[in-house]
């Protein structure tokens, strides 16, 4: 790295002075500084490449980022490096969102023609799919009486 500049404060393993002087291979795992080099070449080459998404942990660290390459002048490139963790949890959160969703019309969808004997058990094998999907160890279904103000565990999972 010639030059190291932040638009703003970047989370970094480490600082600009640390950088400067130094190649990808000196600061970043094998796997992503072969790939990074692997990349600039072929900007170099005038190939237009798609943005680079890795991610990178050290014991206390860890952010996902975006590398965007572009060519410079007399053989040079410009990285530029974004922070996209926040973009990866929502992307998680979607996928969750979107599993939950499957969930919940699989279960409508068993009770729609349910036969009365097998109520019970499906309840039962609801609260495990629900209990499995969010890590539960124990999931339950309590009945509240307002009028005497008790409530009785009608059902419940343990994993």
């Amino acid at each position: 790295f010639q030059e190291v500049r932040s638009g703003r404060d970047v989370e970094l393993p480490f600082t600009f002075t640390e950088m400067v002087g130094k190649s990808a291979k000196d600061l970043l795992p094998e796997y992503i500084s072969t790939d990074l080099l692997k990349n600039i070449k072929l900007v170099l080459q005038g190939k237009l490449i798609q943005p680079i998404q890795y991610h990178l942990s050290t014991d206390n660290f860890s952010n996902h980022y975006e590398v965007r390459i572009s060519n410079f002048i007399n053989k040079q490139v410009i990285v530029l490096v974004r922070n996209i963790n926040q973009i990866k949890k929502a992307e998680l959160d979607l996928e969750n969102l979107s599993e939950l969703q499957n969930i919940l019309m699989n279960i409508a969808s068993k009770y729609i023609n349910l036969n009365l004997a097998e109520i019970e058990f499906s309840i039962n094998q609801s609260l495990a799919e629900i209990g499995r999907f969010v890590n539960a160890d124990r999931a339950y279904i309590f009945d509240y009486d307002f009028n005497e103000e008790n409530t009785s565990n009608t059902f419940e999972w343990c994993n």
